[in-house]
């Protein structure tokens, strides 16, 4: 072999190695991991093994010395023989308690892309998600593969290609509706068919966070927090996944919690019923009504951690809302408009037909006497149309027998209550009564007609009375 062919093959060696150097360079850069989660929460990722280019040219892995590999993914052969999502689905949920606890290896927050990117040294990677900005998903636990790939062509190995995937995540979801009368089944969230006073039978509808089945913080907390209502924690009932169950050691415990109530499940229960829709029901009465708004609400939330392994808490809700309407009256001289007081009304719910009961047997509104500005109200209604009757007249005047109309609704009550002064109250429909100065005359049935048939009976025995005695004289 001449000096010539010696430095050609010599050369040749030379780019050869130059070219391994830059293919084993490159395998072992750091990789790009995107994975799309909501903004402002995190991404960990723990390391489950490492892996380099070796002077053969083959990979060498290092398993973690973080935590005890479990025996069916203790060597990188188990681990690289995964695939679909229910094996990773698995393998990721079997790391989940062993890594919880432990620094991650690389953490990011998502920024407004609803995404965070890390760059990562090549190896395979268990990820999780959590953070208070998931509130109503569950993140799955993933598999993150930074590997470097095989280049037959050169018979070396390449970076792998950046790692771009979407968390995978099952809903929390819950509503809080209620029925739109007792008898009727129709489910709304706002609605004005009640008064004060009233039962109303509600509604929650959530499901139970999907845990992995060895989650050592599984937390599933309904909490209902009424304003203006008294719930009636006795009447709770809980339905999962289509059958009744009752509180229990084993199952869940319903406490109250000021006027409201929290319904908190057994863990194990929690896991035995992963994605399984709950329904609560319970009864709650309406007590009163914010004086400006005329609404009262009830808010119910699901607290859930979204790490089945730490302390991670959310709480996503939905609140229901009742309102209310008032009556006022404004009672005045016939003749010359002035606010009169001492006149007093009742106030009656409209008949069936929508007129005035003809004897009312329910009275909405206690009797009251109109104050010196010739007004009197009433609030904490349901929408409908009501009756105000006046019951007795001022001294000097005489009585007003007309029931007057007043209709409740969002178009119609829209008018500030003057009895409550300075505080503005859009919520209220009037009515104005007039009186005419005079005597009230009695009226059909009353006392002045039984005056008349009392004097007239006395009159005619009277008349009796003499017309016998007479009768007697002239016999004898």
């Amino acid at each position: 072999m001449n000096m010539k062919k010696v430095l050609a093959l010599a050369l040749a060696a030379v780019m050869v190695m130059a070219l391994c150097g830059v293919a084993f360079a490159a395998a072992t850069d750091d990789v790009n991991v995107k994975v799309g989660i909501t903004e402002g929460n995190t991404l960990k990722l723990y390391k489950i093994a490492g892996v380099s280019v070796a002077a053969n040219n083959t990979l060498e892995y290092t398993m973690t010395s973080a935590i005890t590999l479990p025996d069916a993914y203790n060597s990188i052969e188990k681990i690289g023989a995964i695939s679909g999502d229910d094996n990773v689905k698995a393998m990721a949920n079997a790391f989940g308690a062993l890594f919880a606890g432990l620094q991650a290896d690389y953490s990011g927050n998502a920024d407004d892309t609803n995404s965070v990117t890390l760059a990562v040294a090549p190896g395979y990677y268990y990820g999780i998600v959590e953070g208070t900005e998931n509130a109503g998903i569950v993140y799955k636990p993933m598999l993150i593969n930074a590997v470097p790939v095989v280049d037959s062509a050169n018979n070396t190995y390449n970076k792998h290609a950046d790692v771009n995937v979407d968390a995978k995540s099952e809903p929390v979801t819950i509503e809080k509706t209620e029925d739109f009368s007792a008898d009727n089944d129709t489910q709304v969230k706002t609605t004005d068919n009640y008064s004060v006073g009233d039962t109303i039978h509600f509604t929650i509808t959530t499901n139970m966070p999907n845990y992995p089945s060895n989650a050592t913080k599984a937390k599933a907390v309904i909490t209902d927090t009424p304003t203006g209502l008294d719930d009636d924690h006795t009447t709770v009932t809980v339905n999962v996944g289509g059958s009744d169950f009752t509180a229990g050691d084993d199952t869940f415990a319903v406490a109250e919690a000021g006027k409201g109530f929290t319904v908190t499940f057994a863990q194990a229960f929690i896991l035995a019923h992963p994605s399984e829709a709950i329904i609560v029901e319970y009864d709650a009465v309406l007590e009163a009504v914010d004086n400006v708004t005329a609404t009262s609400t009830n808010t119910a939330t699901i607290t859930y951690n979204t790490n089945p392994y730490v302390d991670s808490e959310v709480q996503p809700g939905d609140t229901d809302t009742q309102k209310n309407y008032g009556v006022y009256v404004f009672k005045y001289d016939s003749d010359t408009s002035e606010a009169l007081a001492g006149a007093k009304f009742i106030l009656v719910k409209a008949n069936a037909a929508g007129t005035a009961p003809a004897e009312p047997q329910v009275i909405v509104g206690a009797e009251a006497t109109t104050d010196g500005d010739g007004h009197v109200s009433w609030e904490g209604l349901k929408a409908g149309t009501y009756f105000v009757i006046e019951t007795a007249a001022p001294a000097g005047y005489r009585l007003d027998p007309t029931p007057h109309a007043v209709v409740l609704s969002e178009t119609d009550a829209t008018l500030d209550n003057p009895v409550t002064g300075t505080k503005t109250e859009q919520y209220y429909n009037k009515a104005e009564v007039p009186n005419t100065p005079g005597a009230s005359l009695p009226s059909t049935g009353g006392i002045g007609t039984t005056i008349f048939y009392v004097s007239g009976l006395i009159m005619v025995l009277g008349a009796s009375i003499i017309l016998i005695s007479r009768r007697r004289a002239d016999a004898k």
